[in-house]
Parts: C-alpha cells; sequence; structure tokens
C-alpha cells in the first residue's frame, strides 16, 4: 500500500509523508477464501499500526493554515 500525505498551505501543497507500506502474512495449508480473507485482514492491521506510527513521530505543522 503506497501513502503520499501533503499539506496544504499558503505557499501550496508540501509534502509530509511518502511511503510505501506492505505485509507478507502466509495462508498455510488452509487456502480457502475464508483464510485469505482473515489474511488480509491481518495484514490491513499490520500496515494500520505502522501508519499511525508515523503519524505520531510526524512534526507537527508550524502554518497550519
Amino acid at each position: 500500500m503506497a501513502l503520499n500525505l501533503d499539506r496544504l498551505n499558503k505557499e501550496g501543497f508540501t509534502p509530509v509523508l511518502s511511503k510505501t507500506y506492505s505485509a507478507h502474512i502466509p495462508l498455510g495449508p488452509d487456502t480457502s477464501p475464508r483464510a485469505y480473507i482473515q489474511a488480509l485482514n491481518h495484514g490491513l492491521a499490520d500496515i494500520k499500526k505502522e501508519i499511525l506510527a508515523d503519524f505520531q513521530n510526524l512534526p507537527t505543522p508550524a502554518d497550519t493554515q
């Protein structure tokens, strides 16, 4: 999953974060549609944690307008 975050300020758009996130979740012996969806959900949950951690480490904007 690719994320590009820009901030709009007086001068225009300023890049804030540009990162590609990935997760590798093996299916194991169960290759049913349900197992596939569970693996996708697990991977997306891991990616969400990474994105939130990255947002918490972003500097506070000096100009919020």
